[in-house]
């Protein structure tokens, strides 16, 4: 639970430091960054659903 934890932390700053900036400064690219966005947002929903199986099971 730790590991994903960190996993998902680095999502989350990679998400802050990459599309988001980009997202802000450059309007131009705004539809590129939101997709970029969206998927990292979906690894992290997955990691954090595989968190909470992995935690119900008992591995």
């Amino acid at each position: 639970m730790h590991l994903t934890g960190l996993i998902m932390s680095g999502v989350f700053v990679a998400i802050f430091f990459g599309p988001w900036r980009r997202f802000r400064n450059e309007p131009a690219n705004r539809p590129a960054a939101v997709e970029m966005i969206r998927k990292l947002i979906l690894v992290n929903l997955v990691l954090g659903l595989l968190t909470i199986a992995v935690a119900t099971i008992g591995f």
